[in-house]
């Protein structure tokens, strides 16, 4: 589950100043405010950092990212009251794990032995496979295996695949779960056609892995030449696995499936989780799994999550923390208004044709409000 907005950064909104004639005036540059350190202050006290013991630094690490958590949050109400809510102060820089000590962090017995939590960025690296760089982000490595000696180069064609793949392999790390790994496929249909959230349920995940090489996944050419998904086909095939919508998700289902398509698109950017793709799905998780009352109300938010996600696939835009706050109060004012009716024993079918029949979440700024349903709902 995530609890908070990742790496991603806000962009604070900018002051256009306009002439007489309607013409945006051009703005004058910037002066940029050097970054102020808050954990390396000095040589000495990085000096000092760097000579204490690994089991030190990763508590440490768990402090200082606890902290910047905070922070995260704090410029979130920020952004959106920036009268009532200050300005945090900048994150701080987490302290330096070197290359040995990494190489210790993968032993499974030298970790049950520190006795300490790990820091979320240590838990990350460790959960990801050790594979090349050619073979992340959707990027198809070269045919290329090492020939056994005394095969001939005319030889069969498969005499080059006989040889199993090891950098897939992975240390297990106690509390940790193995990475997932995600087939070309994936990549190549992602580029095509929207996958739906319901495919990354950890279960269907590696169905459709195991089932790759064989025709149980329904597939089709893409226009590069590639195979992708017949997802309306791989639906009708197996209804026990695929479900109809992401709306029929459960909220123990949206949150597992949330981390796995995050982690996918994560996957998907060059820069990895600091990239402008990737944050804007972290941020969209981000946002629905860090409202108090997400469990509550998840029946009424859910459908407006969903559909926010489908347009971040069609036409992407940058996190808006008060855009998004404006359709979360949708799904709070839907949940009173369903409340109050079901109190009265009236039936919902009347209220669901007439407050569901728009889109799924509102484009507009206006958000709606109680005067819509009449006075008596708004008074208790």
């Amino acid at each position: 589950m995530f609890n908070g907005y990742g790496n991603s950064s806000y962009m604070e909104p900018q002051t256009v100043t306009y002439a007489a004639d309607g013409s945006a005036l051009p703005h004058a540059p910037q002066q940029s405010v050097p970054r102020r350190r808050l954990t390396h202050i000095n040589n000495a006290i990085t000096a000092a950092y760097a000579a204490c013991s690994l089991w030190h630094r990763l508590d440490l690490n768990v402090s200082i990212e606890q902290e910047n958590e905070r922070k995260r949050r704090a410029l979130h109400d920020h952004l959106r009251d920036p009268t009532r809510n200050p300005r945090p102060d900048d994150q701080a820089s987490l302290l330096t794990i070197r290359e040995d000590e990494w190489t210790l962090l993968r032993v499974p017995s030298f970790v049950a032995g520190l006795g300490v939590a790990l820091p979320h960025f240590v838990q990350d690296a460790l959960a990801k496979p050790p594979v090349a760089a050619e073979q992340t982000r959707g990027v198809r490595a070269p045919n290329k295996r090492p020939r056994a000696a005394g095969v001939r180069a005319e030889g069969r064609a498969s005499d080059g695949w006989r040889y199993a793949d090891s950098s897939r392999i992975q240390a297990r790390v106690p509390g940790l779960r193995p990475a997932i790994t995600f087939h070309t496929l994936w990549y190549d249909s992602a580029n095509y056609t929207y996958i739906p959230q319901t495919f990354f349920l950890t279960t269907n995940i590696h169905f459709i892995n195991k089932n790759i090489g064989n025709s149980t996944i329904p597939t089709c050419r893409s226009p590069c030449g590639g195979r992708i998904f017949v997802v309306d086909k791989m639906r009708s095939n197996f209804p026990h696995l695929f479900k109809a919508a992401d709306t029929e998700l459960t909220l123990p289902e949206w949150d597992q499936s949330a981390e796995n398509h995050c982690q996918f698109e994560i996957s998907r950017d060059r820069e990895g989780e600091r990239g402008q793709h990737a944050s804007l799905y972290i941020d969209h998780y981000g946002f629905f799994s860090s409202r108090p009352d997400r469990i509550e109300l998840y029946q009424d938010w859910l459908p407006i999550e969903a559909a926010l996600k489908e347009d971040l696939h069609t036409s992407p835009t940058i996190f808006d923390p008060v855009f998004y706050d404006h359709q979360y109060l949708r799904a709070t004012i839907s949940h009173q208004m369903r409340s109050r009716v079901q109190a009265r024993g009236l039936s919902l079918e009347e209220y669901d044709s007439s407050y569901t029949a728009g889109p799924s979440y509102d484009q507009s700024v206006d958000s709606p409000s109680f005067d819509d349903f009449g006075e008596d709902y708004v008074s208790e």
